[in-house]
């Protein structure tokens, strides 16, 4: 929960700063206005005109500092409404979308759940504002860790391999850079994995990307599978590439970048 405490504790910080130097400002100004020798009606014309100018800039950061890269609405009511944040029985989808494939083994034990939801997103393109903002939203046993401190070769290793195993919701943020990164195609994989296997319930989340373009891998990420097939395995590509189609295949909820 460092994530939500340092967001609240940033905006205190930034708040109280702000309100010292308004209350200088603001004192100093009506010591101008009643010691000047302008007449009383351009004071009181100036003081009315700098108090209002003074009042739109502090709705205006107040607006921009709580709108920034918040999600789509209709993520938003999806996400608060659902269970994920919540301690929730054994899973069971109800979407047709979200059965498991008939080739799912039925003998394979199912791992015992330590984590509500596993987030899988590239850091470096939704970090500051909807990951954030998400993180709060979801209020439960949320793990969450940033790919660009972890990509370095690219295998998932065992700790968070059993992370994602032991979860009983994963969502998938795909972003601009995320077929950049090896280390969240490794991530996306191994949750389609348990979704097969185990009937992990999947939300893909398409962030400010055409979910044609993941879908049918094209432009930036049909650009960062290009780079990889360069110098990595092509069946290890392969498999990233039939995972990220699988994802896309379950539909899920479309945050479209603010064009204002």
């Amino acid at each position: 929960m460092f994530a939500a405490q340092i967001i609240v504790f940033s905006r205190v910080l930034g708040f109280g700063v702000m309100g010292i130097n308004i209350y200088y400002l603001a004192t100093g100004f009506v010591n101008w206005l009643l010691h000047n020798d302008l007449p009383k009606v351009a004071n009181m014309f100036i003081g009315i005109i700098l108090f209002l100018l003074m009042a739109i800039s502090l709705i205006a950061v107040v607006y921009l500092t709580f709108r920034k890269d918040t999600p789509n609405p209709h993520v938003e009511k999806k996400l608060n409404n659902s269970s994920y944040h919540k301690p929730c029985p054994k899973m069971a989808s109800s979407s047709t979308t979200q059965k498991p494939s008939s080739s799912s083994s039925s003998s394979a034990p199912s791992p015992k759940l330590n984590f509500d939801v596993f987030l899988s997103f590239r850091g470096e393109d939704t970090r500051y504002g909807f990951i954030d903002h998400l993180f709060v939203s979801l209020e439960g046993r949320v793990f969450i860790l940033s790919d660009d401190k972890l990509d370095r070769g690219g295998e998932i290793d065992q700790e968070l391999s059993g992370t994602i195993e032991r979860s009983r919701f994963s969502i998938i943020v795909f972003s601009e850079r995320y077929a950049d990164s090896k280390w969240c195609l490794e991530e996306l994989t191994k949750i389609m994995d348990c979704r097969k296997e185990w009937g992990q319930t999947v939300l893909p989340v398409f962030y400010h990307v055409d979910p044609s373009d993941v879908g049918k891998q094209s432009g930036s990420f049909g650009k960062g599978f290009a780079k990889h097939e360069a110098i990595i395995n092509k069946e290890k590509v392969a498999r990233w590439r039939a995972a990220m189609a699988k994802a896309t295949n379950l539909g899920g909820r479309h945050v479209v970048k603010d064009k204002g």
